[in-house]
């Protein structure tokens, strides 16, 4: 359940603002346009997606690579990595740490831009979520928000 003072909020949080200037990017065909992938060389390590053949998630992805090979990547499979799995562990990569503080300052920036918006920073939102315990839940949040950068 998105974390919202009023469905005007929730609507926004859904759909996305347009205002944001990475919404148009959001779709797979203006990221494919945007970034040109002719000529461009796209590495896919052994294991890296972890899907059983057959399955939805493997057909999808399947699917996407097709379209990035349609679109002039030379896509280069079965790649040897070494601490591929130290890579993909999001705690033992310092990707969890990263996007913790990266979340914080980034959302208070968004926010804080916003003439729109019922709330204006992280700390809002947390107070929000602890003056309706019922509807929503916060630890996340709280967890983001102790996060420094």
């Amino acid at each position: 359940m998105p974390v919202s003072k009023a469905d005007a909020s929730c609507a926004i949080f859904l759909v996305g603002d347009f205002a944001d200037a990475l919404y148009l990017y959001w779709r797979w065909a203006a990221i494919f346009l945007h970034l040109k992938k002719r000529g461009k060389r796209i590495g896919i390590p052994n294991g890296f997606f972890g899907f059983k053949n057959g399955t939805v998630k493997h057909r999808v992805c399947k699917q996407h690579i097709d379209t990035l090979r349609r679109h002039g990547a030379t896509v280069i499979g079965n790649l040897d990595i070494a601490n591929l799995s130290v890579i993909q562990n999001i705690s033992r990569s310092g990707f969890q740490a990263a996007a913790l503080a990266e979340f914080k300052f980034n959302l208070n920036n968004y926010l804080s831009n916003l003439s729109y918006s019922p709330v204006r920073s992280l700390a809002e939102i947390i107070a929000f979520n602890n003056a309706h315990p019922v509807k929503v839940s916060s630890n996340i949040f709280l967890t983001k928000s102790r996060c420094t950068f």
